[in-house]
């Protein structure tokens, strides 16, 4: 007797002709549009099947409670208080009566909508941002945000541990001289032996040069293009010198510049929260899982193995990112008005992050070599990679055996026509558009771009995901732009900090955000519903990656007990089994 709930392979499935009528229906119900971000696909329309459960409201409630709660305690920084306390208790009232996409718009929209009941001024002093704080926990940078050390710890274990990589020459539109690396004292040799050694490292921004900056309130925002470098001293990464911007005539800061290394350590950072926001993790998690997303509901039936084993990592990645797209990344939304690039500017940087996203080269075994930074005697502090790594390894391993219960040769590869069709269609001008997904003809071949996609799916997102409220809640340690002339025409100006800061209420609107983003996990990676895997190898593969997740989840917590700061970004218990948020 044929088991109807058992995974198939469309070869060995008697019911063929109906499973491909069911798809041909799923390929009118699921269609691409390319509009916006231009050029990116994204889905047409989000059936109603895919959109937010009671479940996904009632996990992001207790953050919209907490921006409320917090709004109201600001006191002496609101307008129209009277107002927002009628529209906070009347809000709170009505939240358990969102659905659908509604719930997803009406959650993204709220930092703004909060925002214009809070002083739209300028702040006399960056200590001021500590009062948005009012009923919510304060990021531990709050305090440390002028601290080398934590700068430093931000490029391999901050919100975007993805642009740092070794250098083996400057690039020529960077003037950083070895009369420039002296004067910093970061070094005890050359920077020319440095280079030679391996132990110098850069992040280059200088991709933003140009880009065109918006408008806020009639302000206009700025977008800084730096270059960085940095020197692994002791196994530890260290700021040595930082261009503000692309060219060889741009100034050139170290440490010890007093108030000309503070605020070129701050444009690193606003250029880092651009890259981050539009590039890593909209355009090459987000926007990657889309593309997957729609070619696995068009091409892979319900019955297939790599469906049931994928559809978990795919929930509710349509719903969020259409709402993205329609809210947060929308003209007037949140990264409209608090981020630097104008809105189109931002879009083209997401299609710039598919159109150089390699999918199999993206998983940390190979990206890190690409980026030189895999030589622990080098760089032994990295806790992005460190931990990347080891879960990586557990998803892999357990990709390849998944693989092996279904395809034990590449017989069966060749005569499944679903996967054929899936894997043209992620790349396919027509369909996904991902590049790096190469040739799917063997199980090894196949594995890798499972375990690639998983990765994308469950841990990537996490550790570009999660950090956000850590590191960009705390303002000034990372804002989203800067709201005065870039470079200054004097970078020693009594007061310079603060005009290049954002306004009190922009920085409350990325603030809470960033809360907003930070605060939903829904699933666990590891955990699939009851109904997902019944039957034989499948069911007991599951069960043991779960137990392996378990007690890695044990090791990392206990390395990470003697690390500089906390980074539990990783622990397979805080990485959510889909991009949800």
């Amino acid at each position: 007797m044929i088991d109807p709930l058992e995974p198939k392979l469309p070869q060995n499935d008697p019911m063929r002709a109906h499973r491909a009528r069911t798809l041909e229906d799923a390929r009118e119900t699921y269609k691409y549009t390319y509009q916006w971000p231009p050029g990116v696909a994204t889905a047409k329309e989000v059936p109603s099947s895919d959109t937010y459960s009671l479940g996904y409201i009632a996990g992001i409630t207790p953050s919209a409670v907490q921006l409320f709660e917090n709004t109201v305690a600001l006191g002496g920084y609101l307008v129209k208080e009277h107002e927002l306390r009628t529209l906070a208790a009347r809000e709170r009232a009505s939240m358990g009566e969102l659905s659908g996409p509604a719930a997803g718009a009406w959650y993204l929209r709220l930092p703004a909508r909060l925002a214009s009941y809070v002083r739209d001024e300028p702040v006399r002093s960056v200590d001021v941002y500590s009062t948005l704080h009012q009923t919510l926990e304060a990021p531990a940078v709050q305090s440390r945000w002028d601290d080398d050390d934590v700068f430093a710890w931000q490029r391999i274990a901050g919100v975007n541990p993805m642009t740092l990589r070794r250098v083996a020459s400057l690039p020529d539109y960077v003037a950083i001289s070895e009369a420039d690396v002296a004067r910093s004292k970061a070094l005890t040799t050359t920077l020319a032996r440095a280079i030679g050694e391996g132990t110098v490292f850069a992040c280059d921004y200088t991709l933003l040069a140009g880009a065109r900056t918006g408008k806020t309130n009639n302000r206009r925002k700025w977008l800084p293009a730096p270059y960085a470098l940095f020197a692994a001293v002791g196994g530890k990464l260290r700021p040595i010198a930082i261009q503000l911007a692309k060219g060889a005539s741009s100034a050139v800061c170290v440490p010890g510049d007093g108030q000309r290394w503070t605020i070129a350590r701050l444009a690193v950072q606003v250029a880092d929260a651009n890259v981050h926001e539009t590039i890593e993790h909209l355009g090459r998690t987000h926007m990657v899982m889309e593309a997957v997303t729609l070619a696995m509901k068009r091409q892979l039936a319900s019955e297939h193995p790599l469906r049931k084993l994928l559809e978990p990592h795919t929930e509710f990645t349509l719903a969020i990112n259409h709402s993205a797209a329609t809210n947060l990344i929308a003209p007037d939304g949140v990264v409209d008005q608090a981020f630097a690039g104008a809105i189109d500017a931002s879009a083209s940087l997401v299609r710039f992050a598919l159109d150089t996203f390699d999918l199999r080269r993206s998983v940390p075994t190979k990206a890190l070599v690409d980026r030189g930074l895999d030589d622990r005697a080098v760089l032994s502090e990295l806790p992005y990679r460190d931990d990347a790594l080891d879960v990586f390894a557990v998803i892999e391993r357990f990709a390849r055996k998944y693989v092996a219960i279904y395809y034990p040769s590449a017989n069966e590869i060749r005569e499944d026509d679903e996967l054929r069709a899936f894997v043209e269609e992620l790349t396919d001008d027509a369909g996904g558009r991902l590049s790096g997904v190469g040739a799917v003809d063997t199980p090894e071949s196949l594995a890798e771009v499972l375990a690639a996609i998983l990765w994308t799916a469950t841990a990537q997102h996490a550790a570009v995901n999660f950090p956000q409220y850590p590191y960009m809640g705390a303002l000034p340690n990372m804002a989203g732009a800067f709201w005065s002339q870039w470079p200054p025409t004097d970078l020693d100006e009594s007061g310079l900090i603060e005009k290049l800061m954002p306004p009190y209420n922009m920085a409350m609107a990325q603030v809470y955000t960033v809360l907003q983003l930070s605060s939903l996990r829904l699933t666990r990676l590891g955990e699939f519903g009851p109904a997902q895997f019944l039957h034989g190898p499948a069911r007991e593969l599951v069960a043991s990656f779960a137990k392996e997740l378990e007690q890695l989840d044990a090791d990392l917590r206990a390395r990470d007990a003697t690390r500089f700061l906390p980074y539990p970004f990783l622990f397979p218990s805080n990485i959510p089994g889909s991009i949800h948020i």
